[in-house]
């Protein structure tokens, strides 16, 4: 996920002047399993991380692909705050790995 670039997914570079009539993105989640009581564990992770590459691009200030290990503190934090509204928001990443060395978390 975090090596999408929706600009260049619509066949643009960064510099061409229809990238900038882009205006977002969607994520989709279709299965035959999803009821109302999974729905907010199966669909809060792959959102998160659409959400993050559209919101905060795909490449950091030095021009590097970000990770999910970059984003691991910033999802950990917004699922903290939807478990706190009853949102059934499934973990992205072990608690464990965001407390204390999130590389020794990555496989």
């Amino acid at each position: 996920m975090y090596t999408y670039d929706p600009i260049e997914a619509a066949g643009f570079t960064a510099s061409d002047p229809e990238a900038k009539l882009i205006l977002g993105g969607e994520a989709a989640m279709w299965a035959e399993t999803i009821d109302p009581t999974n729905m907010d564990s199966l669909l809060w992770p792959r959102t998160g991380a659409v959400a993050e590459v559209l919101w905060s691009g795909r490449k950091d200030a030095d021009g590097q692909n970000r990770t999910q290990l970059d984003a691991a503190p910033r999802l950990a934090d917004m699922r903290e705050r939807m478990v706190a509204r009853g949102v059934g928001a499934a973990p992205v990443q072990m608690l464990w790995c965001h407390q204390n060395d999130p590389k020794a978390c990555s496989l």
